[in-house]
């Protein structure tokens, strides 16, 4: 698909998605799109080199019949991709303090550290609902004796990091759901890497693994054949179902979403999508 194809459906899709989230993202749209595409394919190549590093940490939370599995290290750096990416894309760096209420050191620091201690309990999930209490707990222990290690001089920069951890827990505040949104946002280049290597995780509807709420979001999206769905389609749509493009104050976030897809795809969005589109008309 060329080029002028893509951001041709990309203006249109990111208006109808600002009419859904019912958020001004004035700014967003003011922006070149490509300077999003760009953005996008800065990502993608993040994702591509995250393929090389593996660890044994089974994440994504598709099942067990996982094909390849994810470093904490390979998630994280697209995380920082992103993250880095949405903090220049709302205010210069110097600026990021009077924008979030935390300068770009703690942000980042808050991102490079927020899923650290899956490397002590394995895979925390987050399908909505953290309802593994025990594990939740274990998180915050970890990132208390992580902020012990450091230098008496450090104290506030640490009180500060772990101020910004627990707004992303909660979304709470701009900062919070900023990293939050980095989070989410991060799988879905992530997903579209292993389903472009012929990689992706598969999952079935017999499998008593899956939760509910996984499969409503199954639901949406399109089956290929064997019972198999693209990881990608799946992290994308439980992104959008869970009304995530409503937590996104700027758009960017959506942005990347949308542009990375329809680099990936062709220039194809979703149908499922496009459904909810009418309701618009």
């Amino acid at each position: 698909m060329c080029y002028p194809i893509i951001i041709k459906r990309y203006m249109n899709i990111i208006k109808k998605e600002e009419a859904l989230a019912g958020k001004d993202w004035s700014r967003l749209r003011n922006t070149l799109p490509s300077e999003i595409y760009n953005i996008a394919w800065r990502a993608m190549e993040a994702a591509d080199l995250a393929l090389l590093q593996r660890s044994y940490i089974e994440r994504y939370h598709l099942a067990q019949e996982q094909v390849a599995w994810a470093s904490v290290a390979a998630h994280t750096y697209i995380m920082e991709t992103v993250l880095d990416s949405a903090i220049n894309f709302c205010c210069d760096e110097d600026a990021t303090y009077y924008t979030f209420g935390y300068s770009y050191r703690v942000l980042m620091e808050a991102a490079r550290r927020h899923d650290l201690p899956e490397l002590e309990t394995g895979d925390i999930p987050d399908n909505g609902d953290r309802d593994d209490v025990a594990k939740n707990e274990e998180e915050r222990e970890y990132h208390v004796r992580y902020s012990c290690l450091a230098p008496p001089r450090e104290k506030e920069f640490e009180e500060k990091v772990k101020e910004v951890l627990a707004q992303m827990a909660a979304q709470s505040s701009l900062a919070g759901r900023l990293l939050y949104l980095a989070d989410k946002i991060s799988a879905i280049p992530e997903t579209l890497a292993y389903d472009m290597a012929g990689l992706s995780p598969v999952k079935y509807w017999n499998d008593d693994d899956i939760s509910n709420h996984d499969r409503e979001i199954m639901s949406f999206c399109t089956c290929h054949g064997t019972g198999a769905y693209k990881a990608s389609e799946v992290w994308t749509a439980s992104y959008i179902k869970r009304g995530l493009t409503k937590m996104d104050d700027t758009g960017f976030f959506t942005a990347m979403m949308v542009m990375i897809t329809l680099i990936a795809n062709k220039g194809e969005w979703y149908g499922w999508r496009e459904k909810d589109y009418e309701s618009l008309s």
